[in-house]
């Protein structure tokens, strides 16, 4: 079997091992066998990947993104409440009580009152149930309501520090594998910013860094919170820039190489999360003297106003998702209690009648739930 050297340790493998080109867990779709060996690709999953992976959950829980493989992101858990009580924040932004709370009261006129502070209508039941077991309760006359959170539940969002500017390096590193042949991205050029990736020994020839003032875009959006990388390789200049951008939102920079002497090239590669799509094409930056541009200092402020405004658009795409979505399932589950399965007979105004108002009794239903009013607050 031939063997393939791996592109960050320049050992030679012979087993090959699929590396995406954008993280798994952020719905990347493109990989190549031929990138990295077992032994670095199980180094990066268990430090700089995992890193990310932890600092990016927040938003992948919130609007409910699943991995390329269909996997959902990890419940954020303990989120504390005023009051104390606890709540997990599951798939899609739903908070659920961590640990059901259960009040009992009897009424004057005997009647018992349980009010149960629980995740779901369906725990709720259960509750009931083991009431009913116990012979505490007969039968239940009313259920008063639902409860929902009136306060903001504050999640971190912090993106940055070396592991997670290591990891952004990797996705540029990968795409440019796939773009030069096997003998240019073994060269010597690129030894800085592979010790950077492997070891996280800073050299003067690579570097990462926020820019939150990218000009351009990096090929054409399919999506509203699209992951992409860009690259840009320039004789003229003799450097090599990458452009990595999560969510459509937070941009980094990737100085891969200032002694490039091959041919001029320019590609990029995006991914749609919430649709599972990718595309990948010809590219080039459309300010020409962006190779001229070197490290510029922001000031905190400027950068948490940046943090801001691009978390601000992040919740706004998450909050158009979560009324398409819900007003979707509302309608099919509504055709299909009215109308069941196809059989060719006519349409009545009764239909249509019984179909309006089974969409409003659970549109209303909805719009009172716990989950639909919990409040989000991301501290930057």
């Amino acid at each position: 079997m031939n063997k393939i050297t791996c592109v960050y340790c320049k050992t030679p493998f012979s087993e090959p091992h699929d590396e995406h080109i954008i993280p798994n867990f952020l719905g990347g779709r493109k990989k190549s066998a031929n990138i990295v060996c077992v032994k670095c690709n199980s180094e990066f999953g268990r430090t700089v990947e995992a890193e990310m992976s932890k600092q990016l959950n927040s938003l992948r829980v919130i609007l409910g993104l699943l991995s390329s493989r269909g996997k959902k992101a990890p419940s954020i858990k303990g989120i504390k409440l005023k009051d104390g009580r606890i709540v997990n924040l599951n798939h899609g932004g739903k908070p659920v009580f961590a640990v059901p709370r259960i009040e009992k009261e009897r009424q004057p006129d005997g009647t018992l009152c349980i009010k149960a502070f629980v995740g779901s209508e369906k725990q709720f039941k259960q509750i009931i149930k083991g009431h009913k077991r116990k012979g505490e309760i007969k039968n239940v006359a009313k259920v008063k309501g639902q409860e929902y959170i009136k306060e903001y539940l504050p999640l971190n969002l912090s993106l940055g520090g070396p592991d997670f500017f290591r990891a952004t390096a990797k996705i540029a590193f990968n795409f440019l594998a796939i773009l030069l042949s096997r003998e240019e991205i073994l060269s010597s050029q690129f030894d800085p910013l592979r010790d950077y990736i492997r070891k996280g020994e800073i050299s003067k020839g690579a570097s990462v860094w926020y820019d939150f003032d990218c000009p351009f875009a990096l090929g054409t959006p399919i999506g509203p919170i699209d992951h992409s990388v860009a690259i840009a390789c320039d004789p003229e200049s003799n450097k090599i820039i990458s452009w990595v951008r999560f969510y459509h939102s937070f941009c980094f920079r990737v100085e891969i190489s200032n002694t490039y002497q091959g041919e001029k090239i320019g590609a990029y590669y995006r991914v749609n999360p919430i649709e599972s799509k990718d595309s990948e094409d010809k590219w080039w930056p459309d300010d020409p003297n962006i190779f001229k541009k070197s490290f510029v200092h922001q000031s905190i402020h400027n950068m948490y106003e940046k943090m801001v405004e691009a978390t601000g658009y992040i919740l706004e795409r998450w909050q158009d998702k979560s009324y398409n979505d819900i007003t979707h399932e509302i309608t099919e589950k509504c055709m299909q209690e009215v109308f069941g399965k196809p059989d060719g007979r006519i349409i009545t105004e009764e239909d249509i009648s019984k179909l309006a108002e089974c969409i409003a009794e659970r549109y209303v239903k909805f719009a009172f739930r716990l989950d639909s009013k919990a409040n989000i607050k991301m501290n930057k």
